[in-house]
């Protein structure tokens, strides 16, 4: 697991209009995208964690492997390794779509990915917010995208597909995410040097 830490400016956010699923909340939420962005993702939210699907074997199914640091499972998802997870070779083939569940409510999400991605948000097992369909073109380059988004209610529940005709099978490299509770108070940050806009810290386990 990587963790990242960081205090900067919060972008402005936009609002997205929901079709298709029908959300709990009203019509209008607000919504930071981010297309192929890492670098603005990470300058936007304060604080991230990172399951990297690396250190299990090929074809692995992924269930409650990262269940002691909050994250489970459900579906069919396999752990796979291959070249078209640029990030370490390593990821998550979601067949069917790959169900995300986190002990605690989040605020943002994010995945580098091959091909297409979007998110469904659920608090409670009520559908939130289903996001854009991030769609990046041709079949060259298809590979070695980056997905996220930052939102203003809680969820818990994330289901990441693919839409198309090729039905909602899920790829991911990488898999980022985070809330407001992970946030450290100002004190904890001068106590560990953090005191400075902009400083950052990155551990990886």
């Amino acid at each position: 697991m990587k963790q990242k830490q960081r205090i900067g400016l919060v972008l402005s956010t936009c609002v997205l209009f929901v079709a298709g699923m029908t959300p709990a909340l009203a019509d209008e939420v607000n919504v930071t995208e981010f297309w192929n962005d890492k670098a603005a993702w990470e300058a936007t939210v304060p604080v991230y964690e990172t399951l990297d699907f690396t250190g299990f074997n090929d074809a692995d199914w992924l269930s409650d492997q990262y269940a002691d640091q909050g994250v489970t499972f459900s579906g069919t998802n396999q752990i796979l390794e291959t070249p078209g997870f640029l990030n370490d070779g390593w990821g998550v083939w979601g067949i069917g779509g790959s169900w995300v569940h986190f002990d605690e409510p989040m605020n943002w999400i994010a995945v580098d990915h091959p091909g297409r991605v979007k998110f469904a948000l659920y608090l409670d097992e009520e559908l939130i917010h289903v996001s854009s369909t991030f769609l990046y073109g041709g079949i060259s380059p298809s590979i070695g995208h980056f997905s996220g988004i930052m939102v203003d209610f809680d969820f818990d529940t994330v289901w990441i597909h693919r839409p198309g005709s090729a039905g909602p099978n899920s790829f991911y490299d990488d898999l980022h995410y985070g809330n407001w509770a992970m946030v450290p108070a100002p004190g904890a940050l001068a106590l560990f040097g953090f005191a400075a806009l902009g400083a950052a810290r990155r551990r990886r386990v």
